[in-house]
């Protein structure tokens, strides 16, 4: 099954077939927007939400960090940096 929008940026592993969930993490960022979530150091996670919104979501969260830490970083650049490629797939899920 694929991740969904609501477990996929809280991901923090994988054990085997399972997709490890941080669920302090995700009770703490839910709710937030790209810029706040930028703001407030959680660049992975708002990278991962824009994923599911598409190329314009991407390249706002990329703005948003190049512009907050005077980078010069494409879409491309930003995927290699957080290693988050694509929408992953797990068969269960675990949360810790």
């Amino acid at each position: 099954m694929q991740l969904s929008p609501t477990t996929f940026p809280y991901v923090i592993g994988y054990h085997g077939e399972t997709a490890i969930i941080d669920k302090k993490l995700r009770r703490l960022c839910h709710n937030k927007d790209f810029a706040k979530l930028v703001a407030e150091g959680y660049l992975k996670v708002a990278f991962c939400q824009a994923l599911f919104q598409g190329e314009e979501a991407l390249q706002q969260v990329t703005d948003l960090y190049n512009a907050t830490s005077h980078a010069h970083y494409d879409i491309d650049a930003m995927k290699r940096l957080l290693g988050v490629f694509e929408i992953t797939q797990a068969k269960k899920i675990s949360y810790i």
